[in-house]
């Protein structure tokens, strides 16, 4: 079939390809380093808070713990008596994602206790979702804009052999 299509077309759909593996790779890299860019981010906040917050522990065991919209501080102490939310207190030292609208909970274990830190960052999670539409747009334009080129650069390379 590639055979019998006209050179100018084969140049174009080459291009085409090449534009399509360019900008599926390019989106594919800046996706990934969003995702792990909000894992370090988030990672490092969580690990900084824990730390604090235990030192702040360490010399006043009632001290209070952040309870915000954005972040949330929780603590088991080593007797067993938490205020843990039910859905936290089952949950391994590490960070995990809590649920899919950017909720997740740092799980430390201190002097003090386990320290539990809930962060929101539905924020990020919105700005994720955009880079991910903006992705997809680059690699249809990318593809586009490579057949398209394929398709101008086969006609200027046939031209003479069409004279």
């Amino acid at each position: 079939m590639l055979e019998r299509m006209p050179l100018r077309r084969r140049v174009a759909l080459a291009c085409a390809t090449l534009g399509l593996l360019l900008s599926v790779a390019f989106a594919a890299a800046a996706v990934r380093l969003a995702e792990d860019y909000e894992e370090i981010l988030v990672t490092e906040f969580l690990r900084g808070q824990a730390h604090d917050y235990a030192e702040r522990l360490r010399g006043d065991p009632h001290a209070p713990l952040p309870r915000t919209q954005q972040l949330s501080g929780y603590l088991r102490r080593g007797d067993g008596s938490a205020d843990l939310p039910p859905e936290l207190a089952a949950l391994a030292p590490g960070i995990h994602e809590i649920d899919e609208q950017g909720r997740h909970a740092g799980v430390f274990d201190t002097v003090a206790g386990r320290l539990v830190f809930v962060i929101d960052i539905s924020a990020i999670e919105a700005l994720e979702h955009y880079l991910n539409l903006f992705a997809a747009a680059v690699v249809v334009l990318g593809t586009l804009l490579g057949g398209w080129s394929g398709w101008l650069l086969a006609a200027r390379a046939v031209a003479p052999v069409r004279r």
